[in-house]
This record gives structure tokens, C-alpha cells and sequence, in this order.
């Protein structure tokens, strides 16, 4: 019982470990190393509209780059790891969905120019958001891979146009709704490492200066790859604009992604302290319970060996008892493993409950500690004395 129970809490802790480890694998579509984030909200009161605003983001900004150490500064309305998340439906022009088809609501966000470059997310076509994409100049907007494959399979949606708050086909859709593609760029986990790429429906991004913001994320890139070594510096920097406004919410992008995998990591560290407690319990248990039947054989044990036994058929003989409870532990535990690891498949991710390599590995660790477990015994029966053993 003992091993079937270790059986079970190894599997559940080696199927945890195998999907944490194949989480982390997975791209996130950007480059995390390096990068600091925080948030700044500004109060109605003190920017009032979109000038006041757009001249706080270029100056904090602008100070930052200067900072020592930071490579690259930018603001956004939605981090991704960050809880703060914003869907909305966009639609391309001229585009009617087939009958039955629900419209998409991709993530949407707002950037400063440099935000592409400051996350490591790659630009696969066209061109990042510039300077001169100003409030009155034309309207634009970037598409992740997945938007544009979605509706233009076949070809470039560079100079094609998007309608953002208002549907494809109504009448007397404004001139302000258009959006004018100028670039894609890869796809972005925005929530969950683990999250099927059967349920992204892509992101799409403004410009900031089109589209100014009260509240946005800082991000800044280090040179040194130390995120946390610029927290400082950009403290002062916010404070040196204003000094009413606090940086808060602050964590690198690393640490965010951390955060987003708790889920898996609790249950991992949960069932590797069981699964470490049943271990032990079982190598105790067959250790105990072989040296109580050397214990009660050692008459048995003499006879054999006054008879002509040699220490190591006696050591043999002992082994195999100890392994035969073993394996019969083995049978029970992946029984009892194939029925319940089934009740955590909702936590795995890219590994099965019955994944053949982790019961093979977890089979073989139980085997080499029953094995281990039967070598005291044994050695201790090769050295009954059978005058001793006879006697008694």
C-alpha cells in the first residue's frame, strides 16, 4: 500500500514537473529578459485632455531614455501578465462575415513608438509606429500574424483599412474609423503561457499619439539585462515631472510571467513534499518489513545455510521477496495513478495523465529504493550464524 500511494504521489508530482517544464518552453511571443514595467495613472484634474496628456508620456519618456543603462522606453495601455487586458471588435472594410459567424474581439492596445523594440516583439512586415503619426495625420494601426492571416490569407494587408467603432456595412460609417494597416507583427501571449493557440484572436495596436491615454505602462529595457536596477532612476525621473504621481504596480516582465505559472507551481511543490513523505514511508515500510522476516526466519535461514545455501543464494532470496512486494506496489500504484491523474488533466499542459515516460521514470525510482531498501536485510541474513540460528 505504502508503494502504491508513492506510486501515485510520483506520477502527480513528475506530471506536474513535466508540464511546468513544457510551459516554460513556450514563447511568448516577446523577449521578457531585461525588462521593468510599472504603472502611472494621471489624474483628470491636472491632464485634462489629450495634449496635456501626450506632453506628460513624451516627456517621462524622453527622460527615461536618457536614463544610464536603459535601451529603449515605452508606454502601453495593456501589458501582457498584467491582468489588464482590453478586448474590442475591429473589423476589416468591405469585409462580411459568412452566415453564422460571430464578430472577433482581438485584444486591443495602445503603444508609444518605440514599444516593439522596448518588448522584443518581432516586426514580421511594414513598419513600427513613428513620430509623425501625430493626432492629425492619417490614422493607423498594426495587426498581429494571426489578424492578418485570418483575413488576408494570401496577401500583404499593408495600406488595407480597418474599422474600429463601427461595423463593416452599416451606413455613414465616419472618416475616424478607418485605420490604415502599416505593419504585423508576431503574436503575443497576452494571459497564459499554456493558452491554446486555438483560442488567440489576435491583437491589434494604435499609436499613442493618436489615441492618448490617462493611464499607462512604463516599459523600459536595461542594457545590462537587471531590470530591477532601473527602478530607481525611473522613479526620479516620474517625480522630476510630477511629483504627486506614484510609480506603483511595479515588477519586471519576468516576474509577471512567474506569477501567470502559480497555478502549476503550488500543486508541483504540494505533491513533491507528498510525493516525498510517501517515499520514504514505502522504503521504510519494505525495510521494516523484510528485517521482521529475516528476524523470524533466522532458523529457517540457518537450516539452509548448514545445509549448503551460499550467503549470496540467501541474499537473493531475501532481495526477491522485497522486490515481489515492490512490483505488486507498482501494479496497484499505476492502476490507481491511470484512474485519478485523470482529475488533474485540466492542470497539464503538453504532457498526458498517462504519459509513458514519467511512469516508466517513476517506476524505475520506486524500484531502485525498494531495491535499495532490501540490502540491509539481506546482507543481515548472510550473516546468521546457523549454530546460533540452531541453538535457538
Amino acid at each position: 500500500g505504502q508503494v502504491a500511494l508513492a506510486f501515485v504521489m510520483l506520477i502527480g508530482a513528475g506530471l506536474m514537473f513535466t508540464s511546468l517544464r513544457q510551459a516554460l518552453s513556450v514563447d511568448p511571443g516577446f523577449e521578457p529578459e531585461g525588462v521593468l514595467t510599472g504603472f502611472v495613472s494621471l489624474p483628470q484634474a491636472r491632464y485634462p485632455d489629450g495634449v496635456a496628456q501626450r506632453q506628460f508620456w513624451d516627456g517621462l519618456l524622453e527622460g527615461i531614455r536618457n536614463t544610464p543603462g536603459v535601451a529603449q522606453a515605452a508606454i502601453t495601455s495593456q501589458l501582457p501578465f498584467s491582468g489588464n487586458n482590453s478586448n474590442s471588435v475591429i473589423t476589416p472594410e468591405g469585409y462580411v462575415p459568412p452566415p453564422g459567424e460571430s464578430l472577433l474581439s482581438p485584444y486591443q492596445n495602445t503603444v508609444s513608438p518605440d514599444y516593439f523594440a522596448a518588448m522584443g516583439i518581432e516586426l514580421l512586415e511594414g513598419r513600427a509606429f513613428l513620430g509623425s503619426d501625430g493626432p492629425d495625420d492619417l490614422r493607423v494601426i498594426i495587426i498581429d500574424e494571426w489578424l492578418a492571416n485570418r483575413y488576408w490569407p494570401d496577401e500583404s494587408p499593408l495600406g488595407q483599412r480597418m474599422i474600429y467603432g463601427a461595423i463593416a456595412g452599416m451606413e455613414d460609417i465616419p472618416e475616424e474609423a478607418f485605420h490604415t494597416i502599416v505593419g504585423v507583427v508576431g503574436p503575443v501571449k497576452q494571459r497564459d503561457l499554456t493558452q491554446p493557440d486555438g483560442e488567440h484572436t489576435g491583437s491589434y495596436y494604435f499609436p499613442v499619439a493618436q489615441r492618448p491615454l490617462s493611464f499607462g505602462t512604463v516599459v523600459a529595457r536595461t542594457e545590462s539585462g537587471d531590470a530591477s536596477s532601473v527602478t530607481g532612476d525611473v522613479r526620479a525621473v516620474l517625480g522630476n515631472l510630477d511629483g504627486e504621481l506614484p510609480f506603483f504596480g511595479v515588477a519586471t516582465m519576468e516576474d509577471r510571467i512567474d506569477e501567470s505559472l502559480l497555478q502549476r507551481r503550488v500543486p508541483l511543490i504540494l505533491l513533491s513534499v507528498f510525493a516525498a513523505v510517501a517515499l520514504f514511508l514505502a522504503m521504510v515500510g519494505i525495510y521494516g518489513a523484510l528485517a521482521y522476516s529475516v528476524n523470524q526466519r533466522r532458523r529457517e535461514i540457518g537450516i539452509r545455510m548448514a545445509m549448503g545455501s551460499a550467503p549470496a543464494e540467501v541474499f537473493r532470496t531475501v532481495v526477491r521477496q522485497g522486490l515481489r512486494v515492490t512490483a505488486l506496489g507498482l501494479v496497484a500504484g499505476a492502476i490507481a495513478a491511470v484512474l485519478l491523474t485523470r482529475l488533474i488533466q485540466t492542470l497539464l499542459f503538453g504532457v498526458g495523465a498517462t504519459d509513458p515516460t514519467v511512469m516508466l521514470s517513476v517506476a524505475g525510482i520506486l524500484a531502485v529504493v525498494g531495491l535499495a531498501a532490501c540490502v540491509v536485510p539481506a546482507r543481515r541474513a548472510t550473516t546468521v550464524n546457523p549454530v546460533d540460528a540452531l541453538g535457538k
